[in-house]
């Protein structure tokens, strides 16, 4: 039903659907048009048909053609003159120039493509070859310095409160402690100003001001989008003061902004997500696992065993030696009644008891260094252990916690060593221990530490002064 009101003519409509399909029949009575255009980004294929975007520097449409008027080689930056007519219905949300099938322009197909490539083609490849940009867009935040988490980003973006809301969605998830710091410039992210805003932004940067600057905005057509191809953009992104991250959300097309930045994502959230998982990783690189932790404990425990298992054959031996020097004493008692020239075989036997003595002693405070070294060295990891996963300290602080066990048992590995040093020492040798086993045999016996040598020296002394 129509209803005049003065010269302007009002069509009431029942619903949404009938508007739209009111529109849709105005527009598919509009005759076609012939123009020509450079394809942006990748022609897509469904089935028997095919779409591409149409550019001229100032506006972009969307074709659709038959496969079989697109060649093999038809790609980014090849031009096309078309013979079409607009299309829309209520699925579409843009109309779409179709390409009229049989219709010949004076003689000419409705779809006719050349190789060469455009201007605005040959102008991004001329940037391309200036700044030296990879061929690909990069996903890689392991270059982003410091080595250590990423701490607070920049986010330039419009006043789409929606493409930063998805952003700090996929940075912060619900239930996610926040642990990057978010600091937010509005700027303008198309038309003609955005070249000019995001240029003097990213050039006024200084380092330290952030960890990393994040180029944000939600997708849009191709003509909204042109500004991320701009040299002077590109200029600025490869001259900034911090790393530059984009998530343009477009996915048809790679702009120049994305191959230049440090790494790019199709959308906001992908980038927060991306951020989050690289801070993991750099938490918790050079950290061994508990699967690990536990893998050590157990060999350490399975060394203490067979280090036990020998300590108690060496005991065994010892007891068996001590029989045979007593055996060799009372022997001796009785060859001493035999004369003087069987005095010195006694004294040589003496030199080697007090060899065997030593020896003795020595593997005795070898065993007991390693198992007591061992078992501070099981401690220290048990101590390193409970205090990253119970109360939750950095390394710095878990590895200050466990020094003082971690160098008590550096300093029990060389009870054996140090033991050494003193029977080899000349105060030792001065002493004269092997003229007296009968003295010697019972306080050597005891000797599980370095400690109990020097002791054992000090009485000597005292005893050989009085």
């Amino acid at each position: 039903m129509a209803r005049n009101s003065s010269d302007l003519a009002i069509q009431e409509v029942q619903s949404l659907t009938q508007l739209r399909k009111s529109l849709a029949d105005s527009v598919l009575r509009m005759p076609p048009a012939h123009f020509r255009g450079e394809i942006v980004g990748r022609v897509r294929k469904m089935g028997s048909k095919r779409w591409a975007t149409l550019f001229d520097g100032d506006c972009a449409v969307e074709v659709e053609f038959p496969a079989a008027m697109c060649p093999s080689w038809l790609g980014d930056g090849h031009q096309l003159t078309v013979t079409a007519r607009p299309n829309i219905d209520s699925w579409r949300r843009n109309p779409v120039w179709v390409a009229v099938g049989n219709y010949e322009n004076h003689g000419q197909l409705a779809v006719q493509a050349t190789r060469d490539k455009g201007p605005w083609a040959l102008l991004r490849q001329e940037t391309s070859r200036e700044f030296g940009l990879p061929l690909e867009s990069s996903q890689n935040l392991e270059t982003i310095e410091p080595g250590g988490k990423i701490s607070k980003v920049l986010v330039l973006c419009g006043r789409d409160n929606q493409v930063l809301l998805d952003f700090v969605r996929g940075l912060h998830p619900k239930g996610v402690k926040k642990r990057v710091a978010v600091e937010v410039a509005e700027l303008r992210v198309q038309g003609p100003s955005a070249v000019r805003e995001i240029s003097r932004k990213l050039s006024s940067l200084k380092p330290g001001q952030a960890d990393a600057v994040i180029v944000l905005r939600g997708g849009g057509s191709y003509a909204d989008f042109v500004a991320f191809d701009d040299r002077e953009l590109i200029q600025a992104i490869r001259q900034c003061a911090l790393p530059v991250i984009t998530a343009l959300g477009h996915s048809e097309h790679v702009p120049l902004a994305a191959r230049a930045a440090t790494a790019s994502f199709d959308v906001s959230q992908t980038a927060g997500i991306a951020i989050r998982t690289e801070n993991n990783r750099r938490w918790f690189a050079g950290q061994p696992t508990s699967k690990q932790l536990k893998t050590k404990i157990e060999q350490l425990a399975r060394e203490l065993s067979v280090q036990g298992s020998r300590t108690s054959s060496l005991e065994q031996a010892n007891a068996r030696l001590r029989q045979e020097l007593a055996d060799t004493r009372n022997h001796a008692v009785q060859l001493r009644e035999r004369g003087d020239d069987l005095q010195q075989h006694a004294s040589l036997q003496n030199r080697e008891m007090h060899s065997d003595l030593l020896e003795l002693a020595l593997q005795k405070i070898r065993l007991n260094s390693l198992s007591r070294g061992l078992w501070w060295s099981l401690w220290t990891a048990l101590t390193a252990l409970a205090a990253h996963v119970d109360t939750g300290l950095g390394t710095g602080q878990t590895v200050a916690l466990s020094m003082l066990p971690a160098l008590w048992a550096i300093w029990t590995f060389t009870g054996g060593y140090r033991a050494q040093r003193i029977i080899d020492s000349s105060d030792w040798r001065g002493a004269v221990m092997d003229v007296d086993l009968c003295w010697l045999r019972p306080r050597i016996a005891g000797a599980t530490v370095p400690r109990d040598l020097c002791w054992l020296l000090r009485h000597r002394n005292a005893s050989l002064q009085q």
